[in-house]
């Protein structure tokens, strides 16, 4: 686009040079001068457009092709050759991504949890078409995050807080398998054992109440 605006106004430049050497004494000849203007001109002008038709999609992304707007087809990696002012290219990324999400939840129990969940994830190449025409380019913000959430939502339901401390391997397991199924509708390949769950935090008064109950037991243990 730099070329073929520079193209532009140096042509426009070469003209006014040919309109100024009308104008000025024989003596002063800026007609050559003009004229290699306009050929450097048209060249970098014609360079310009047919250099903006040339796209490169990189290792590990795919290209979207969109052809005024409208879908057109995906293009993998390497070069290719678009129609400048026709077709465009959104690239998308197929490696594995990591998305980190801080989520809140109820236990069975009406406790309140709150995480942090990694999840490794990517796209479906072949798909990316879709997943773009369905989701756009900001799929983490619209399903990722979203997904993760709902679904650490709706296993927490099913265990008390205390259930979720000593299940938490099977916890982790369920909440993947969630996501799994949630993501598999847009094309989304969760990765193996993608999922991590740093940890479940309760409020103050619940790990008081923890603390109390192990120091009681482990009085009672004592005696």
């Amino acid at each position: 686009m730099g070329a073929v605006l520079l193209g532009i106004v140096i042509i426009f430049v070469s003209f006014v040079l040919g309109g100024v050497n009308k104008q000025t004494s024989e003596k002063v000849n800026l007609k050559p001068t003009a004229w290699a203007a306009r050929v450097f001109g048209i060249f970098l002008l014609v360079g310009g457009i047919l250099w903006s038709g040339v796209v490169q999609v990189p290792a590990g992304y795919a290209g979207v092709k969109l052809r005024f707007g409208a879908i057109d087809g995906t293009l993998g990696p390497g070069i290719h050759i678009i129609v400048p002012g026709v077709h465009s290219v959104q690239l998308l990324e197929t490696r594995t991504q990591k998305e980190e999400s801080q989520a809140t939840a109820a236990s069975q129990d009406l406790q309140v949890v709150t995480t942090t969940l990694a999840l490794n994830f990517r796209l479906n190449a072949s798909k990316v078409d879709e997943i773009y025409g369905q989701v756009g380019p900001l799929y983490k913000n619209r399903i990722i995050d979203p997904t993760v959430q709902e679904s650490l939502k709706v296993v927490t339901a099913r265990y008390t807080a205390e259930g979720l401390i000593r299940n938490r391997a099977q916890v982790k397991n369920e909440v993947e398998s969630e996501i799994i199924k949630r993501l598999a509708a847009y094309d989304i390949v969760v990765d193996s054992q993608g999922l991590s769950i740093v940890n479940f935090d309760f409020s103050p008064e619940f790990n008081k109440a923890i603390e109390a109950k192990q120091v009681a037991q482990q009085e009672a243990e004592k005696q």
